[in-house]
């Protein structure tokens, strides 16, 4: 039963005829943003909020077109270049940041392409990578097929792609690992490459992207689930948009929603720093529970070590930069102003991963946590930012410290010239701190830590794809090195953990279409990206931004090739 045959009974229940309910504005919409309409009324001019419904009598297209992609980083860009490039109808791309800082997390990526050298080899490397946690053979290969194509898609693109030794296996102990490949675009590492080059190709198709929209809404029809477009927030009002085809969900993840990582985050991680865009914010989450989509791996993050915000402004303050010190004048404290791990050693798990028992455990970096540093590490270099330019505040400088002094004057960081004076800025015990500081220097002053064995060597981590694990005859992650005392005067600042993307959203199918809790295909809904990977535990390094490419194509085949369910402004 059509959405109008289910409405036209209910209208002819209140005695209008299926002919008057046909008549009208009804021909404009055949669904509700929420689960259920809200009858006949004949109201034009209901105002419509986030959840509320939005009926086929008060709704009316602004815009329309055959595919709708929400998003316009890598997964968004690759859908929309596949509509352009396969002629598979016309196409808006809705992006919810500016222009200048669209791109979402792919354009402040490393730019590193995972693509597994064979199907087979894919599949047995990620199968174990998922682990424990159990991903449906038939989407584990889909996924292996689509992202084995990339390297001929990208080079029929135009791109260059060359072979790289990072993450060319990031586990090399894990089945599989064999087949694993890393790419880099032009062999350049980061610098926001492969999004720039995917846009220049978006450009020359002239691809319809629309900054500063962002999408808040999806129409669908309460009974069915059928989508028929979005709502859309621009300049603080709302638009609606009908996709005659379908709507691709390539929206990112959810890391810059407090609520929605407090709710899914491992707990004992309450304080989050993301090195993302700060746009994502975790609507297309909402959008997706309330049409009643089956969420997964909402506890799958990627990290690295801790992190700080260098800025105080807008968005962007949100934004993270990884903490990169190169002196060794520095402690990590709790909130009990006790040190509690080897410094050095928090940030070297395989994104966020460290191996204990052999078994792949979320990383140490507790929270809340303090970095207390010496004048020697103040003096060296920001404490932020290594010589790799990704993450956000690397990508886009212009509203971040790029100083420690810049740190200080902005009120982020703590300056004392004694470590009470410090304490007292930073809401620590003054004694307990003094007592950590003093007992490490005297650590440092007779070379060895017996508290954590800091500046010993570490084996273990990403660093040691190459030789053996087994103590002396492995090459270490960390190599030995002398300690060194705090001298003040000292400063602190506050430090979260490091997230570098979400991974969880709603579950597609092998064709890449959104499913409800039952498992049943949600019609012309398709997801993409971030935005719900199959990956579930662990993964190689690339694997989120060569997924996002393999599966923003994958989308954008399988919505084109649906009839329009509209034509000449009726229902098909």
């Amino acid at each position: 039963m059509t959405v109008e045959e289910t409405m036209a009974g209910t209208c002819e229940e209140k005695g209008l005829s299926r002919r008057s309910f046909l008549g009208g504005s009804a021909l404009a919409l055949a669904g509700a943003v929420t689960t259920a309409l809200v009858g006949c009324s004949g109201s034009e001019n209901v105002q419509r909020g986030e959840g509320q419904a939005a009926t086929s009598n008060n709704v009316v297209w602004d815009d329309e077109t055959d595919i709708i992609v929400v998003g316009a980083g890598g997964a968004g860009l690759s859908a929309g270049i596949t509509v352009a490039t396969e002629g598979l109808g016309e196409c808006i791309l809705f992006e919810a940041a500016p222009e200048e800082r669209m791109g979402g997390n792919t354009r402040v990526s490393g730019q590193c392409v995972f693509i597994p050298k064979s199907v087979e080899g894919a599949i047995e490397y990620q199968t174990n990578l998922n682990g424990p946690y159990e991903v449906e053979p038939e989407l584990v290969r889909a996924w292996a097929e689509n992202i084995c194509e990339n390297l001929d898609w990208l080079t029929d693109l135009g791109l260059e792609l060359e072979k790289t030794s990072a993450y060319s296996p990031e586990w090399p102990d894990v089945p599989g690992c064999d087949d694993a490949q890393v790419y880099l675009v032009e062999g350049v590492m980061s610098h926001m490459i492969l999004w720039d080059r995917l846009k220049e190709v978006a450009d020359d198709y002239e691809l319809d992207i629309r900054c500063d929209s962002r999408v808040r809404d999806l129409v669908f029809d309460p009974v069915t689930k059928e989508v028929f477009g979005v709502k859309v927030e621009v300049s603080g009002s709302e638009t609606f948009v009908k996709a005659r085809k379908g709507v691709v969900l390539a929206c990112g993840g959810f890391e810059n929603d407090a609520e929605l990582m407090k709710t899914y985050q491992t707990i004992g991680y309450p304080h989050n720093i993301p090195f993302g865009t700060p746009y994502n914010r975790g609507d297309g989450i909402r959008m997706a529970q309330r049409i009643g989509a089956k969420l997964w791996h909402m506890n799958s993050f990627a990290m690295s070590g801790y992190a700080i915000r260098p800025c105080t402004e807008g968005e962007d303050a949100d934004a993270g930069g990884v903490l990169y010190l190169d002196t060794h004048d520095y402690l990590f404290v709790g909130s009990d102003a006790k040190r509690f791990a080897y410094e050095e050693a928090v940030s070297i798990g395989r994104h966020g991963k460290d191996l204990v028992g052999g078994a792949s455990v979320t990383e140490g970096t507790i929270s809340p946590a303090f970095l207390i540093i010496g004048q020697g590490a103040f003096d060296s270099r920001l404490i932020c930012f290594d010589e790799y330019p990704d993450g956000w505040p690397a990508c886009f400088p212009d509203f971040f410290c790029t100083t420690n002094q810049a740190l200080v004057d902005a009120g982020l960081m703590a300056k004392g010239e004694t470590i009470e004076e410090l304490a007292e800025q930073l809401g620590l015990n003054p004694t307990v701190l003094a007592n950590t500081v003093k007992t490490y220097n005297d650590h440092a002053a007779v070379g060895e830590d017996p508290d954590f064995g800091r500046g010993t060597p570490v084996y273990g981590g990403f660093d040691t794809s190459q030789g053996a694990t087994d103590g002396d005859a492995a090459t270490p992650t960390i190599e030995a090195f002398d300690l060194v005392a705090l001298e003040g005067p000292y400063y602190g600042i506050p430090i979260g953990s490091g997230i570098i993307n979400t991974q969880g959203g709603p579950k597609r199918d092998v064709a890449g279409n959104i499913v409800d809790v039952d498992e049943n295909p949600i019609p012309r809904l398709y997801g993409a990206g971030e935005f719900g990977t199959i990956y579930s535990y662990s993964y190689n390094g690339g694997g989120n931004v060569s997924e996002a490419l393999s599966s923003g194509r994958l989308a954008a085949r399988s919505v084109g090739a649906l009839e329009s369910w509209d034509v000449a402004g009726t229902r098909a």
